[in-house]
């Protein structure tokens, strides 16, 4: 029997869409809420019932289509074990989000105003990207707040009607296992598991101390912005109060700049 997964278009128990900016990062990193959107908050007792407090899904602006984030910013020293090309690792600190490194790892960072664009036309690219982003992000939660469902953001951001074929799902997958071919581990070191009968080979992400990392959610980038990874993957590590984000690509990007 083949295992049919919830397709999410109502809204789960234990998923919160859209929080407060203000509230997601540590008062000193507050200029992050420039370059992640907060997609929901999740519950962890609906992932594992031994968890307690909640987490936040984030997706990044950048990169612009066809790139990884983090991949204009990897030839400076701006990145770390926890944030680097297609990771990006934050510690929990008084329920909210700490980035482990630096934020000028994000190419529009302000700071990053004198950096050489990395490929033609990098900064502009971004400038647009970020503009679209913004835009379908608003639509998507002005539309949620009116209907209490996600449509797809490309139609609401053009103003277009929209009916129950463009609803979109909140999340993909809650707790479970991560299979190995949706995981670009560029210099993150992995524990990879024994291969279940159903052929996926779980993955978790190692922590700096050497503690798995596991799977808390799973969603897609658009259905909350105008474009963005098929799949972002949130991994929790309750020892060491460890969040990793990273995005999986149907297509996956050329490493090229």
């Amino acid at each position: 029997m083949i295992k049919r997964l919830p397709d999410y278009l109502e809204l789960p128990v234990g998923l919160h869409p859209f929080p407060d900016p203000e509230f997601v990062f540590v008062p000193d990193q507050s200029d992050l809420a420039k370059h992640l959107h907060p997609l929901f908050i999740i519950d962890l007792s609906i992932v594992n019932p031994e968890w307690s407090g909640s987490l936040y899904m984030l997706s990044p602006l950048e990169p612009a289509e066809h790139r990884l984030v983090g991949f204009a910013t990897k030839d400076t020293d701006y990145q770390s074990p926890l944030l680097h090309t297609n990771w990006i690792g934050f510690k929990i600190e008084d329920r909210r989000y700490h980035l482990m490194g630096d934020p000028r790892y994000f190419f529009l960072h302000e700071e990053n105003i004198d950096l050489p664009d990395p490929y033609p036309e990098a900064r502009s690219e971004l400038l647009d990207f970020y503009e679209q982003q913004n835009a379908a992000f608003a639509a998507a939660r002005a539309t949620f707040n009116k209907t209490g469902y996600l449509f797809n953001p490309d139609k609401l951001v053009l103003g277009a009607s929209v009916d129950s074929r463009d609803l979109c799902p909140f999340v993909e997958q809650i707790g479970g296992d991560v299979d190995i071919g949706q995981i670009w581990a560029g210099s993150m070191p992995l524990y990879i598991a024994e291969s279940r009968p159903d052929g996926i080979i779980p993955v978790y992400p190692r922590s700096p101390s050497g503690n798995p990392i596991y799977h808390v959610a799973s969603a897609p980038a658009n259905s909350y912005q105008q474009m963005g990874a098929d799949k972002i993957i949130m991994f929790y590590e309750p020892v060491e109060q460890l969040v990793l984000i990273t995005f999986y690509w149907e297509q996956f990007p050329e490493l090229r700049l």
